[in-house]
């Protein structure tokens, strides 16, 4: 991609693989501790892109450093539906 976009919700590994360009892009994780959403096998892909991301850091190989943002509470969040 050569436009600047957000991509948001990708919790397959592989699709984050292909669309993730390491030497450029930034990725950021959100989460919340407590939330009544129930999760599914898919949120287990997060666990591997982690790990990719740590992998990547380790080795220096990730331009930009990842950004986490955790226990966030929802109203600091706007939901649009």
């Amino acid at each position: 991609m050569e436009d600047n976009v957000v991509i948001d919700g990708i919790r397959n590994p592989r699709d984050f693989i292909n669309l993730f360009n390491p030497n450029k892009d930034k990725v950021v994780f959100v989460s919340k501790e407590k939330t009544e959403i129930k999760s599914t096998i898919f949120e287990k892909g997060i666990i591997v892109i982690k790990e990719y991301i740590k992998w990547l850091e380790e080795n220096n190989l990730l331009e930009n450093k990842s950004i986490y943002i955790d226990n966030i509470y929802p109203k600091e969040m706007k939901w649009y539906i």
